[in-house]
């Protein structure tokens, strides 16, 4: 999730290699493998959520 979330493009020179960084990266943080869609949908959401909720909160969530 972490080099998911702080890839830089500036870090691929090419843009079709860092689209496949980026999906590479993705897919070894949602596991769609083994994991359902609906599973990846909730895990998503659930991290914009906890992203939007002040820091105290967040530590709350996430504990």
């Amino acid at each position: 999730r972490v080099c998911f979330r702080t890839f830089s493009s500036s870090d691929e020179s090419d843009p079709i290699k860092a689209l496949r960084r980026l999906h590479e990266l993705c897919s070894l943080w949602l596991r769609p493998d083994l994991h359902t869609k609906e599973e990846m949908v909730d895990r998503l959401g659930l991290e914009q959520f906890v992203m939007c909720m002040p820091p105290d909160i967040q530590v709350l969530v996430k504990s």
